[in-house]
Order: C-alpha cells, then structure tokens, then sequence
C-alpha cells in the first residue's frame, strides 16, 4: 500500500534518522523510497582503501549506519518502517522520534554538493558557531576549528557525529551564531585566518 506520507495530517514534513544495520544504509535508502515514496539523504564521501595487493577508491557512507529520511511523523510511519528490513530503529528518545534541524541537513548536503574536501571528524560540541556568508557554502552553519589547518566541522546533534569541511584556499566572510546573540559579522576573524 502506498501512501503519502510526506503531508499526512497538514503538517509541514521534517527530517528524521534510522539506525540501519552495519552496511544496510544504500539498501534501506532503496527500500524507503521505492515502497514509501520518501525522500531520503545518504550521503556518501570516496575513500581510498588499501588491501595487501592493491589500493581502491570506494564509497562510504558519511555517517555509518544512519539514513536521514524526510516525512510528518506518526506512528503508523513508525510500524511500516521498523518492519523493514535493515532498520533497527527511529534516532530518538525511546518509542518518540526526534526532527533533525534542516539546518543541519542542508549544510551537509550544500558540503557534499560543492565538492570541498569533506572527512569524517569526530563529534564537536564546543567552540566558535559561525555561518559561511558567499560562495558555495553560503549558509552553511558548524564550529570553527583552526588548530589543525582551517577546518568547518558540521555537525548533526541527534546521532552525535561529525564532518569537517577543508575551508584551506577559500575567500568566506564568517557571521557569528549564538542563541542569545543576534548575528554579527567577524571581521577580525575573517580577515586574520580565511585570507
């Protein structure tokens, strides 16, 4: 039975993620659009992997066993698809899925999209928010990280892991984000570390 479940009941859809089994992310992602009619993001980064014998450039999932899927949540949603095979699970609080903020979504997507050299990094909470203004990062939100070479680290809060975009030979203009401060423009910042 096919169903629309991106505007059940009125409400605006919001994006979710499931826990799939170790190497089921592409087969799930499948499974979810072409039985549910949802959209779905898996995103994948090329990795070279080395073998005794030889070396081959492959496709890894960004984030290891997660699919983001787009939908109004309820729990028929829900039942229809933790009987898929693969998913282990809603990313939330026990029986209650939790939305992923677009913002966190989008910025992933707008990294992988304008082929910037993007990694894994492990999970950052701590540090200077900003938002990229121009260029093809243009709204793009994550944490500063300069340590180790000019690095934006994105992060998606609700399955605690992160990437980091090599911001290494671009021009940005950086705007600080707080939640109890209105956006301001670093300038300092900006022409000190990105010129």
């Amino acid at each position: 039975m096919f169903r629309n479940w991106d505007c059940d009941t009125g409400r605006e859809p919001q994006w979710f993620a499931v826990h799939t089994r170790a190497r089921h992310e592409r087969r799930v992602q499948r499974e979810i659009e072409s039985r549910l009619g949802l959209t779905t993001f898996l995103p994948f980064l090329t990795e070279t992997h080395q073998w005794s014998d030889r070396k081959k450039r492959v496709d890894v999932p960004v984030f290891s066993s997660y699919v983001f899927l787009r939908a109004v949540y309820s729990p028929e949603l829900r039942n229809s698809l933790l009987r898929s095979q693969g998913i282990l699970r809603f990313v939330g609080n026990g029986s209650q899925a939790l939305p992923i903020p677009n913002i966190e979504i989008e910025s992933i997507r707008k990294a992988i999209s304008a082929r910037m050299p993007v990694f894994h990094h492990p999970f950052v909470t701590h540090g200077q928010r900003v938002r990229i203004r121009g260029g093809a990062l243009d709204s793009v939100e994550g944490i500063v990280v300069l340590n180790e070479g000019r690095k934006l680290i994105v992060s998606v809060d609700m399955i605690s892991q992160s990437v980091a975009i090599q911001l290494e030979g671009c021009a940005y203009e950086l705007e600080s984000v707080g939640e109890n401060q209105p956006p301001a423009l670093l300038p300092a910042f900006a022409e000190a570390a990105w010129r």
